[in-house]
């Protein structure tokens, strides 16, 4: 005898009657279990959201106080930098006031052996002819400039011309109205000079840049830095005792000097109009 078939109807309809007898209470519970679920998971966000907050607000903390720690750091490095500056500045102003020191100094000598010396003969005054620069030659392998007083103004070669407190040059060419100024920073400057505070002699020669050298000092010299080098009129084609600069130390053993001319602000200058005897060679 054959086993009859078992139907899906037969299987669902039980089913179908467990569901409707159920179906009620059983959403309900859901219900009730979602609701308790959803408060309890609202609880917790809050919880969590509370958590975060209170971390946020540390890290905001902590941010604040680097903050206000950075900017009091940079006030400070703004005070160094600001005191490194004024530092600066009287370094600038003592070294001025040096220079000035030994100026005084030079000067205080040369006036207390002039005041020893007896039936002492003056040097006779240079005039001066004023006149200014109109143009410069600043090259690699020239340093002069051109300047508006010639022949016609008694413009002569070989003549010193001077700055506002300084020597700068000498010329050497001339035209009716315009003369060539050769620098003491050119190549071919060679000017005798004299150390003011030690009275030692010496050549001034230029080498293309802003300072110039110092040669054939004596060999028991005393120069030092910060001494002050003037024009000691050896061969007469210049007057003496015109300012230069201030010794500065080179490499080695070499002396250089610093002229006083800032060489970029030459504007008004001076021809001296020096009497001498003898003649200038030029090239």
């Amino acid at each position: 005898m054959s086993r009859r078939p078992i139907l899906f109807s037969e299987v669902a309809k039980p089913l179908r009657n467990l569901w409707q007898k159920f179906a009620i209470g059983g959403l309900v519970g859901v219900s009730l279990f979602l609701m308790i679920s959803d408060q309890a998971g609202v609880a917790t966000i809050k919880q969590v959201k509370s958590s975060v907050l209170d971390i946020m607000g540390i890290f905001l903390e902590l941010g604040t106080q680097s903050t206000s720690i950075i900017r009091d750091n940079l006030d400070t490095l703004k005070q160094i930098s600001n005191l490194k500056n004024e530092l600066d500045r009287l370094k600038k102003e003592n070294q001025l006031l040096s220079d000035w020191k030994h100026k005084a100094g030079a000067l205080a000598s040369q006036n207390a052996a002039l005041r020893n010396l007896h039936n002492f003969i003056p040097l006779a005054p240079a005039d001066a002819i004023s006149g200014r620069v109109i143009a410069s030659s600043d090259g690699v392998f020239s340093k002069s400039v051109l300047i508006n007083i010639g022949k016609m103004n008694g413009a002569n070669t070989g003549q010193a011309v001077m700055s506002g407190v300084a020597l700068i040059g000498v010329v050497v060419q001339t035209g009716n109205n315009y003369s060539r100024v050769l620098l003491i920073t050119d190549l071919n400057s060679q000017v005798p000079v004299r150390i003011q505070n030690t009275g030692d002699p010496g050549i001034m020669m230029g080498d293309n840049s802003k300072m110039t050298n110092l040669f054939f000092l004596p060999q028991n010299s005393t120069i030092s830095e910060g001494d002050i080098v003037v024009t000691s009129g050896g061969g007469g084609v210049l007057p003496p005792d015109l300012p230069i600069g201030i010794v500065r130390r080179g490499s080695g053993a070499l002396f250089k000097v610093e002229p006083f001319e800032d060489w970029s602000d030459l504007g008004y200058i001076r021809i001296l109009n020096y009497k001498f005897d003898g003649a200038i060679l030029t090239k």
